[in-house]
């Protein structure tokens, strides 16, 4: 599809801006067979009484979709992505005058092994970023008419030989980075600015934990602000070109980003506030060390694994999104043994409203550090809450809960780092709770895909020497390789790509076959790697988890993987490994091996992404310090009393704690005893 070109008035210098309609993008693609049956299916499978799975069934489309024409038409979403990148070499000389500002387009209704695919976002407006400075926003003008005419006129699409069927489409989401989307929505582009937040009008210096109601911005106080035109007092500098979309309100069709806002926005807030709480209160912690276990452990089937850490007084050194995400994955596990749990009674907790530190035994060292592990959790606990895929109203509020006790949490620890205030990225998560009750799963509306999207484009212009009309050059060869692929008439492939198949003893193939009713003439081969429909890839070795039982997830660690070409089936078979507990601690579970072995299809698996494994580190306190005198042997006696001589000398705060550690009939408490009178008493102890 040959891109069009949108020339400007006469200047002296020509400027150029790329545009690609929609439409024949579209009318192309639901030419390929079976797609829209794949998409119907995809959605019916997806719908829930109970919770919302998916945005097509969200309030925000149904809202989109009122008052439309029941003109037997089918209706589905498209999302518009925008964003600026930098082409080439960022510390170049032409480093600003080159960058680009993209327009994607993507369509939700997909099944996710197609809607996760690059291939599957499509360019729709490539342009110098420097020009929207010189036309504004109105340069957006082709994409508004074109997403007018498919939401009023649509596309024929052949149903059959001799039938057709009309497809029209409407604006869903308009998605991008915070900056982006204030760029375009005529919004502050500044978040230095009282008023930065496009979802509500309120002062962020002063903004509260939770979001409120009577500060959302609608279609009505919006109008009234621009009326106002005043950019400081109410945040918003143009009325939205974007307004012109028929259908599509501003306030409701928008979303935030769980890439930009959270992954590189509250976790390196978060991260930074809790190592430095961490290398302050914990005896023995610093990044160093961090960095050392980081180098050493093993991160399973994870590929973007975090570089050495650098610290400063609130930051941490600059990651990728996907680095981040495994760091805080990750860190429970790599420095959780160094941070002795509390009971129950001593941990952080959030009740009746009212944010609180309850019942502290001791205010030392151990217990300061605590707090800032236990701002640790809370964040790692928000991460999977985020990444929820069943929403309703009863998360919502939980969701919107355990926010405010985050922000709460975060201004106390920060107070001595001189923080007085919620910076706009972590005010941006008051509104998730009610954008994901409105707009479904957020995972689906992030930027992280359309992000590589800007990696294939500034692939393409690797090969290209000059720099005179670079959007023309990227969007050609980007046309080129999505009619590869719409040429070829067919979809991409569903099928498992295996490794090297090799043959496979039938006796050992008895339980496959009974237990998923093979026929016995079909030929079944093992191999050492398995890469599935959703690009998942399998190996030997690793751990999956297929099933849930009495409420906790069954584990499996793969010894065998067997294929079937003929029936594009897959089987993994290995020692099935328990559930013991959901250690909150670490945020993990607790498993222990069986000998028991079992076959599962990979086809069918709860959950299919691989595990990590780990092995957990020795206790803190050896168990020979709750052990009767008599039954311990004389190398565990030399142990305990090292132990107790450093506990006393290097965590003086850790009385109570301690005390609690002992059998109150042990000859190991009265020896702690003395040795604690002798530190209140000013005494000397020989080491």
């Amino acid at each position: 599809m040959r891109p069009r070109t949108l020339r400007s008035p006469p200047l002296s210098t020509p400027i150029f801006a790329q545009f690609i309609p929609i439409r024949r993008v579209l009318a192309s693609l639901f030419s390929l067979p079976r797609l829209m049956e794949e998409m119907d299916a995809y959605l019916a499978n997806m719908a829930d009484n109970e919770s919302l799975r998916h945005f097509v069934h969200s309030p925000t489309w149904l809202h989109t979709l009122a008052g439309r024409p029941d003109d037997g038409s089918k209706w589905y979403p498209i999302h518009i992505f925008f964003d600026d990148f930098q082409p080439g070499n960022p510390l170049g000389g032409h480093a600003g005058s080159n960058k680009l500002g993209a327009v994607y387009t993507s369509l939700p209704s997909l099944p996710p092994r197609l809607y996760s695919k690059v291939k599957f976002i499509f360019l729709v407006m490539l342009f110098k970023s420097q020009e929207r400075k010189i036309f504004g926003n109105s340069l957006f003008k082709k994409v508004i008419e074109e997403l007018n005419f498919l939401s009023e006129v649509g596309i024929e699409v052949p149903a059959s030989p001799t039938q057709t069927v009309r497809v029209k489409f409407a604006l869903g989401c308009l998605l991008g980075d915070n900056l982006g989307l204030n760029q375009i929505c005529g919004f502050v582009e500044s978040f230095s600015a009282k008023h930065c937040c496009r979802i509500c009008s309120c002062n962020y210096q002063e903004a509260p934990h939770r979001e409120e109601p009577a500060t959302l911005r609608d279609s009505s106080n919006y109008l009234v602000a621009v009326a106002q035109n005043d950019v400081q007092a109410t945040g918003v500098k143009e009325k939205a070109v974007w307004l012109g979309v028929r259908g599509f309100d501003l306030f409701i069709n928008t979303s935030p980003d769980h890439m930009h806002d959270f992954l590189e926005g509250v976790c390196p807030y978060l991260m930074a506030l809790v190592l430095n709480g961490l290398e302050t209160h914990l005896h023995r912690f610093t990044v160093s060390l961090l960095n050392a276990r980081m180098r050493s452990f093993d991160f399973g089937p994870e590929s973007n694994i975090p570089p050495a850490l650098t610290l400063s007084r609130d930051k941490i050194s600059k990651m990728s999104a996907s680095e981040m995400r495994v760091l805080v994955l990750y860190f429970g596990l790599l420095i959780g043994d160094m941070v002795i749990p509390f009971t129950d009674e001593q941990l952080l907790t959030f009740k009746k409203g009212e944010y609180r530190w309850k019942v502290p035994l001791v205010k030392g060292r151990r217990y300061e550090a605590h707090a800032y592990y236990r701002l640790y959790l809370w964040l790692r606990q928000l991460h999977d809450m985020l990444l929820c895929d069943a929403i309703d109203e009863a998360f919502a509020a939980s969701l919107s809960t355990h926010i405010e006790a985050l922000l709460k949490c975060y201004l106390e620890l920060s107070a001595p780092f001189n923080r007085t205030h919620l910076p706009p990225k972590l005010h941006f998560l008051t509104h998730y709770p009610t954008a994901m009750l409105r707009n479904g799963p957020i995972l689906s509306l992030s930027s992280m895909r359309f992000e590589s999207k800007h990696r294939a484009l500034k692939k393409s212009l690797n090969s290209v020497a000059t720099t005179v009309n670079i959007p023309l050059s990227a969007s050609k060869k980007i046309q080129l390789q999505l009619n590869s692929m719409l040429l070829s008439s067919k979809l991409p492939s569903s099928s498992f790509i295996p490794g090297y198949l090799r043959p496979v003893d039938r006796e050992s193939l008895e339980g496959i076959i009974n237990k998923f009713q093979l026929d016995r003439m079909v030929v079944v081969k093992s191999t050492k790697t398995l890469t599935s429909p959703l690009s998942v890839e399998y190996k030997i070795g690793q751990i999956l988890a297929p099933e849930i039982v009495d409420h906790m997830p069954l584990f499996f660690q793969i010894q065998r993987i067997l294929y079937s070409p003929i029936l594009d089936r897959a089987f993994a078979e290995g020692p099935l490994m328990v559930s013991v507990k959901f250690n909150e601690h670490y945020h993990a579970v607790e498993v222990r091996r069986t000998a028991v072995f079992r076959a599962y299809d990979l086809n069918s698996l709860l959950f299919p992404l691989p595990n990590t494994l780990t092995a957990a580190r020795d206790e803190t306190i050896p168990e020979a310090l709750k052990t009767e005198c008599a039954k311990c042997s004389d190398k565990q006696k030399a142990g305990v009393e090292k132990v107790l001589r450093h506990l006393i000398r290097e965590k003086p705060d850790d009385y109570k704690v301690l005390e609690d550690q002992f059998d109150p009939e042990g000859v190991y408490r009265k020896k702690y005893e003395d040795l604690k009178k002798k530190v209140e008493e000013g005494k000397p102890i020989e080491y």
